[in-house]
């Protein structure tokens, strides 16, 4: 027969609580083992980090979220091959900024299924030494038709997309309150002066500043200038302005503002500054929806370009100012014009 012991029944009791309280707080204060933040893969998302899966680990420093004086600024862009223009901003704002991400589309414009272009150059001795500021996004989303028939869908899909993985992954690789974002087509080259002003102003509830109207806009090279000002895209906000943006696009209400007047250009806009082959090919991946006179179902060819670029015409058929701008390129820290292009239409 069992004997029924209180007291004995008591310690047995509170021994066994003494464990439990103790493997809770062993739990509680354990160390976390830390992950490669960079390897987030949403499951119904068709983008995935490129730079993950070929084995880049980046810096876990550069993703410290704490709060500091200084925020970090990030540059986002879609990109499809301009090569150019990713060297000549890594050239200028390499030790400016603190990332470049890139969303690359598997289709173009046009809903043709394309090579990643970035991989095949990313090795190459100009990009090598700049691994660790660039991030690369890969997009397979399958396009719902082809041709005409895309329209704008094509060119609204990237943005869509980068918007989406702003607001899925850099919270959990950023601070929200202290990061500037300059989201803008990948042909606008901020200026270094207009990002260290960003540092010390940017940015207010909901304040997005607006690069245009301090941006010339540039076709083929800086010999060639199309606008003194008022043409782009290119905007600035804090991080946690960028993700409500996306996700309240239509809503969104925003305070629109200019840079002041003592930032005499904001930046740079150089539209087809690539070798006359790159052109020909970027007009095979544009889209369709504007239609002739200078797109239209139609190949271009290089000779084409070279007319066009020896001359200043754009493909509009819009006649350029020949200039040299010694004034603006010293002003950017660009000596020359673009003359780091190679050949590069092997790579497709």
């Amino acid at each position: 027969m069992y004997n029924y012991h209180p007291k004995k029944c008591i310690i047995t009791i509170l021994i066994i609580e003494c464990i439990i309280s103790i493997l809770i707080l062993a739990w509680r204060f354990s160390p976390v083992p830390k992950r490669n933040k960079l390897s987030i893969h949403k499951e119904n998302k068709n983008y995935i980090h490129a730079n993950t899966l070929s084995g880049y680990i980046p810096n876990q420093s550069k993703f410290d979220i704490e709060k500091k004086d200084e925020p970090k600024v990030l540059l986002v862009s879609p990109f499809s091959i301009e090569f150019d223009i990713l060297l000549l901003k890594l050239d200028l704002l390499h030790s400016y900024i603190d990332g470049l991400w890139i969303l690359e589309w598997t289709y173009t414009q046009r809903g043709l299924s394309k090579p990643l272009f970035y991989d095949r150059v990313k090795t190459s001795e100009q990009l090598k030494k700049y691994e660790h500021i660039v991030h690369h996004i890969v997009d397979t989303t399958v396009p719902p038709s082809q041709g005409k028939e895309l329209g704008w869908w094509g060119e609204e899909h990237p943005r869509l997309v980068l918007g989406q993985y702003i607001i899925d992954v850099f919270p959990t690789l950023y601070d929200i309150n202290n990061t500037i974002i300059i989201f803008s087509d990948f042909d606008e080259i901020p200026s270094v002066q207009a990002i260290e002003w960003l540092k010390q102003k940017c940015c207010q509830y909901h304040e997005t500043y607006e690069f245009a109207s301090r941006m010339p806009l540039y076709i083929y090279n800086f010999h060639w200038k199309a606008k003194d000002y008022g043409y782009g895209l290119a905007t600035a906000r804090s991080l946690i302005d960028e993700i409500d943006y996306w996700k309240n696009r239509k809503e969104y209400v925003q305070n629109v503002v200019s840079f002041p007047h003592h930032i005499e250009y904001s930046g740079l806009h150089c539209s087809f500054c690539m070798k006359p082959d790159m052109c020909a090919k970027k007009m095979e991946f544009t889209n369709l929806a504007d239609g002739p006179p200078f797109l239209g179902d139609r190949p271009w060819n290089v000779s084409e370009f070279e007319m066009l670029i020896a001359q200043g015409i754009t493909v509009h058929g819009n006649v350029l100012q020949e200039t040299t701008d010694e004034k603006l390129l010293k002003y950017m820290g660009i000596a020359n014009t673009l003359t780091s292009s190679q050949d590069y239409l092997h790579l497709f």
